[in-house]
């Protein structure tokens, strides 16, 4: 008989093939003698594609329905910049506002988070990834979810059970909520010895809403125990930094529905949920150390590591930072195919941080020649069976990319020089120095924070943040136009009901008055000759500053009472109040006492046709330019308009002139003017 005293593997990847050298130890047996026996066992190494294929296998032959995945642009879901789970483009189903086909469906899905964004550049975190994903709307529930997902990844993937671990909720006393016993009794009938169940709190183990409120319940998760760091023992750490690695989360359990007052209550029905990161199972199907050495990433990083090596000769950038461009240039690439551009705010501000975050990468490691758009190509090219639209947007990617990049650079440049001059004197940058850099130069505070991490710097937080909110005080106060509306609390006029607005059909009306005040906060019927008024009505002709148009000018009458306005202002709830002086009369003006009200129609008229010009001219930008233009911001006054849009180019003096002549050419139309007022 043959007993084994120790046994030494070295793995190696050859193309597509595993190979693992193995030496066996015996212990003397016979004669004393030992024995060692060598040999090499080669296995194939596991493929993206395969992992997806087996996914989908196996829960279509449980009877789960194959649906489309969707664009990771939300749609009708204004909670959401982009889809960031499996499960948030079919939110609906969950919700009982519309049925699916099949009470269970799976798909793989294509999703961005950025939730995590500073931990990129480590093994396993990503801002886009292949979400594969299960779910059971009002179907099964917790002990079918844990069997399929236990069968899934014992069976199907060839996991040994001895390497997998699972995570349940624990509870949470201030929400009200207890353990979940039922998942835990679920993992041991499935066959998890009990030793590798996890109890963990709501952080780790409940998930949801996707926003404030909306279903949402305790989870499970499935672990991977790579053999390296602390092992668990019952009760005690639960190591998921270096040696317990998440491959799925085997079912959110849909069961509770959080409202509006951070309470939760039972849903009618209930559903699972459940998603396992593409890249992820395979890093840990393959052995591998990160993500970034599946075929989903490894070759993009190939390709940084030989351009950087092709213009060195060796390469001048840490594993993290070539992690982090091999993540950004893939998420960058995919948001771009969705046609959103760079921009400041809303989903167009993600695409924006990534490029600046490459640049800032490239531009401080001095690799100014770095060809970006080598890169982006081969991303294009090489993923465009993933996601169609690769192709379709090449030109698209590679313009948007270079334009935001130019820009930045030139920011970055002037920035760069003036935070390398603080760290030759010092480890610290100020919050003065932050500030003026931000305000001054353009440099965007999470770039001088990313610059002081690289460096070793610390920045003053803390005065930065007090310098910015005296600089937002400042501004307030130099934006308010008089004396009578810095003293005026417009949404203390909620009390009264909604303005009826009669503007679209009368230049003049008969009004009650429900409120009056005399410089902001003092109420009176004894009014004086002078006094700056605000005045609340039942209803009005005068329009309200709105949308960039400026608000109507006028009178109030009532007998020899006459009150010039001068502004409009409306309040959240739609309440209108009218400011303006006391011109004539005797003051003797009283609650519920009608009045006339009189636009200045000569001065409406002119704010009329400016309006219409924003809308003429916007129409002949997108004639002569394109589809892609549109509209930023407007302002429509009397005798001016301004009209702000996006182009990325010099407009040219025959720009002027072929915008003018179109223009022109729409007013000598003379189209008939319609007035229709419809619900949204």
């Amino acid at each position: 008989m043959l007993k084994i005293k120790r046994t030494s593997l070295i793995k190696v990847l050859f193309s597509n093939c595993l190979v693992l050298y193995v030496e066996i130890h015996a212990l003397p047996c016979y004669n004393n003698t030992k024995y060692v026996f060598r040999g090499v066992i080669t296995m194939s190494a596991i493929t993206a594609k395969e992992i997806r294929d087996k996914f989908l296998n196996f829960f279509q032959k449980k009877d789960h329905l194959l649906i489309e995945n969707a664009s990771i642009i939300p749609k009708n879901d204004p909670t959401l910049l982009f889809i960031n789970s499996g499960m948030a483009p079919i939110k609906r189903f969950f919700t009982g506002e519309e049925r699916p086909k099949s009470p269970r469906l799976c798909n793989i899905q294509p999703c961005i988070r950025t939730i995590d964004i500073d931990e990129i550049g480590d093994k396993h975190h990503l801002t886009s990834f292949q979400m594969l994903g299960s779910w059971s709307i009002n179907d099964y529930f917790k002990e079918k979810a844990i069997a399929l997902a236990y069968e899934f990844l014992t069976d199907y993937l060839k996991i040994p059970k001895d390497k997998l671990y699972a995570t349940v909720f624990s509870g949470d006393s201030d929400m009200g909520l207890d353990e979940d016993i039922e998942a835990k009794e679920y993992w041991e009938k499935a066959g998890m010895p009990k030793e590798h169940i996890v109890s963990c709190g709501k952080d780790d183990n409940f998930w949801g809403p996707t926003s404030e409120t909306g279903p949402c319940g305790p989870c499970t998760e499935v672990f991977y125990d790579t053999g390296k760091g602390k092992e668990y023992v019952l009760g005690g750490e639960f190591d998921t930094k270096e040696r317990y690695i998440e491959i799925w989360n085997a079912g959110v359990f849909m069961q509770l529905n959080k409202n509006s007052d951070g309470t939760y209550s039972r849903l009618e029905f209930t559903s699972v949920d459940t998603g396992a990161g593409l890249e992820r199972l395979a890093m840990v199907l393959n052995g591998y150390e990160s993500v970034y050495e599946t075929d989903m990433l490894a070759p993009i990083k190939e390709k940084i590591e030989n351009s950087i090596q092709e213009k060195k000769g060796e390469i001048g950038l840490s594993q993290r930072q070539i992690r982090i461009l091999t993540d950004h240039l893939r998420t960058i690439s995919l948001i771009l195919s969705e046609k959103v551009k760079p921009s400041n705010e809303g989903r167009g501000y993600i695409p924006r941080k990534l490029i600046r975050k490459c640049i800032m990468i490239v531009m401080t490691s001095r690799l100014n020649d770095f060809n970006f758009d080598e890169i982006i190509e081969f991303v294009v090219d090489k993923y465009s069976e993933l996601y169609p639209n690769f192709k379709e947007c090449k030109k698209l990617i590679l313009s948007e990319f270079a334009k935001e990049s130019c820009q930045f650079k030139k920011v970055l440049e002037k920035g760069l020089e003036i935070l390398n001059e603080i760290k030759s004197k010092t480890s610290k940058i100020s919050g003065e120095q932050a500030f003026e850099l931000v305000t001054t130069y353009g440099v965007p505070f999470d770039i001088i924070m990313d610059y002081a991490s690289n460096s070793g710097m610390k920045v003053d937080e803390g005065e930065f943040k007090d310098k910015l909110e005296r600089h937002k005080e400042i501004s307030k106060k130099s934006d308010v136009n008089s004396q009578n509306e810095k003293n005026i609390d417009l949404e203390k006029f909620n009390i009264f009901p909604p303005t009826i607005f009669k503007g679209y059909e009368d230049n003049e009306t008969k009004a009650s008055i429900l409120n009056i005040l005399v410089n902001g906060d003092k109420q009176t019927d004894n009014l004086k000759i002078g006094d700056k008024l605000a005045v609340i009505l039942d209803c009005t002709c005068m329009y309200a500053e709105s949308g960039g148009q400026v608000a109507d000018e006028g009178f109030i009458i009532n007998g020899e009472n006459k009150i010039r306005i001068y502004d409009v202002k409306k309040t959240k709830k739609d309440v209108f109040v009218h400011l303006g002086i006391l011109e004539s009369g005797d003051g003797n003006l009283k609650l519920k006492e009608k009045v006339l009200v009189k636009i200045d129609t000569e001065r409406r008229k002119m704010l009329a046709n400016n309006h219409s010009a924003v809308h003429l001219l916007q129409s002949a930008l997108r004639e002569i330019f394109g589809k892609d233009i549109h509209q930023c911001g407007s302002k429509v006054e009397q005798k001016i308009l301004r009209f702000d849009f996006n182009y990325d180019k010099n407009i040219e003096e025959n720009d002027l002139f072929r915008i003018e002549k179109t223009v022109n050419a729409y007013i000598r139309e003379n189209i008939e003017q319609k007035t229709e007022i419809k619900s949204l």
